[in-house]
């Protein structure tokens, strides 16, 4: 009697490299497509971020004669990481709420005995307030709870050398945000205007605004308009 004997069915070496490739080529649809969700995923919680600093804001200013922080006081505070600082004092959100979660290299403030001896700074927030310098009047008006839907009040900052941006096929400016390549000329990011709402722009011009009684076309988030007064247009503070 012959003894029985099993045949073991093995992939062949040509086999294994089809697979392997077919694996391979998976891998590397799906990598770039999940990348995508992630920065999805991080812009859509800065975008959260952001409208919670407006909130934070507005509800300061029902103790606060409507006006947001910095205005109003004896001593007023006029830079960004000023009135941020007011908010963290009140524990209006947590120090990691000021920090885009795109940005790994901030650290949240930490808060010394005597606040005045260790203040925050830029390294600790990414987002830029709107500027309300003591000859801005019209952007001074909107730095409290108006409502107004046509005045950005915090967006994400430009990352970039300057603030000239790609506007065709061929990059001139150096402008960038932390959501696009550094100094590539394309900035896009997340604007909170003044009744809470917030868009998800693609550019730095504002199609229109309103700062007080002036109403603009085409308005830079970070430059001032030629001739423009009284702090009648978008600008930035970030210091």
């Amino acid at each position: 009697m012959k003894p029985v004997t099993k045949h073991i069915k093995a992939f062949t070496l040509i086999e294994l490299l089809v697979v392997i490739s077919i694996i391979a080529l998976l891998i590397g649809i799906l990598l770039p497509a999940l990348g995508g969700v992630r920065k999805r995923a991080l812009e859509a919680e800065c975008n959260t971020r952001l409208r919670g600093i407006q909130q934070a804001c507005f509800m300061f200013a029902q103790g606060n004669d409507q006006l947001y922080p910095g205005l109003n006081r004896d001593d007023e505070k006029l830079k960004a990481s000023e009135r941020l600082q007011l908010l963290m004092e009140g524990n209006f959100f947590t120090v990691e709420y000021a920090i885009s979660p795109s940005e790994t290299t901030k650290k949240g403030w930490v808060r010394g005995s005597d606040p005045d001896d260790d203040p925050v700074t830029t390294d600790n927030f990414s987002f830029v307030c709107l500027q309300i310098g003591p000859d801005d009047a019209g952007r001074r008006n909107e730095w409290a709870a108006t409502a107004n839907s046509e005045a950005a009040v915090f967006y994400d900052r430009n990352t970039g050398s300057d603030t000239t941006w790609n506007t065709g096929s061929i990059v001139s400016g150096k402008i960038s945000s932390v959501h696009t390549k550094q100094n590539g000329g394309q900035w896009h990011g997340g604007v909170v205007f003044n009744d809470g709402h917030i868009d998800a722009a693609s550019s730095p011009v504002l199609e229109r605004s309103r700062y007080g009684s002036s109403a603009n076309k085409d308005d830079h988030l970070f430059e001032e308009a030629a001739g423009a007064d009284q702090g009648s247009d978008a600008m930035d503070n970030y210091e």
